[in-house]
């Protein structure tokens, strides 16, 4: 499994960029530690590649585990002479049994405290991310379209509250332009899952699946190619006799081309790897 994750910035200087990639592909090896999703050892640890310009910082995350592994782990609970008096389980030794979620049977006394070996079950790497979670809890389709669906009118309508105080600016990545942004990718979300899962309309689906299947090329190919240049002698006579709807038929047009590409490597299963 592959991870993307990027942060806009404003003409970050050169100085500050090599810290900061290294503080977010810290973390991010650490938020893959404690999921368990990192593997065990080097030769199984997850790739990850660090990318910056004076207006993005990304990291591209290959080899994450599909699955983390069950484990079992020791909790320590109270000492043992306030978790046991007159040879009976107390409140005490109670509360920590229904705290690890394991009957007081379970319990052990070792030295002067109570353990006990808890059993931690494996889980997909989706369930890492709140909509993957949701995904797989199978709660039914219409039960997560309505979380989906809330979800994303709930930041829409923080960020609009929050606009006359904090303004909605791209730029800087305002709190009101993060929750404005969430909830647009939510309902967006919601309108993929409900059209191809909930009423099975897949036929159409290649656009996206090409774009998917190779999306290191689809993110760095318009920066390494210019493609506009290409399209701008085809379409610039057409611009004026366009009028407001001009922006739409040049972006259109990069679009179009960048897509072919795509779909010419995906036909021949070229698959661009960090």
């Amino acid at each position: 499994m592959d991870l993307v994750f990027e942060i806009g910035t404003e003409e970050l200087p050169a100085s500050f960029q090599k810290p900061a990639l290294e503080w977010m592909a810290a973390e991010i090896d650490k938020a893959l530690d404690d999921a368990r999703l990192n593997g065990e050892g080097e030769a199984q640890r997850a790739n990850i590649s660090s990318f910056a310009t004076p207006r993005r910082l990304a990291l591209i995350v290959t080899a994450i585990a599909r699955r983390a592994p069950d484990i079992r782990k020791k909790l320590s609970g109270p000492p043992a002479k306030q978790a046991k008096q007159d040879g009976k389980w107390t409140k005490a030794a109670e509360g920590f049994a229904r705290k690890a979620g394991v009957p007081l049977e379970a319990l052990q006394i070792e030295g002067d405290r109570v353990v006990v070996e808890q059993h931690v079950g494996g889980h997909a790497a989706q369930e890492a991310l709140p909509l993957g979670e949701l995904l797989l809890a199978g709660k039914g389709q219409r039960y997560t379209a309505t979380v989906i669906g809330l979800t994303g009118l709930g930041c829409l309508a923080a960020g609009l509250a929050l606009s006359p105080f904090i303004p909605v600016i791209m730029k800087l990545w305002t709190t009101s332009y993060g929750l404005m942004s969430a909830g647009w990718a939510c309902l967006l979300f919601l309108a993929f899952y409900w059209t191809i899962d909930v009423l099975g309309h897949r036929g159409w689906t290649l656009f996206l699946v090409v774009i998917g299947a190779n999306a290191l090329a689809a993110y760095l190919g318009p920066s390494i190619v210019q493609t506009h240049r290409m399209t701008n002698p085809f379409i610039k006579p057409l611009l004026p006799r366009m009028g407001a709807f001009g922006p739409v038929l040049a972006a259109g047009a990069v679009l179009l081309v960048n897509w072919l590409a795509l779909l010419w490597m995906y036909r021949r299963k070229v698959f661009l790897k960090a």
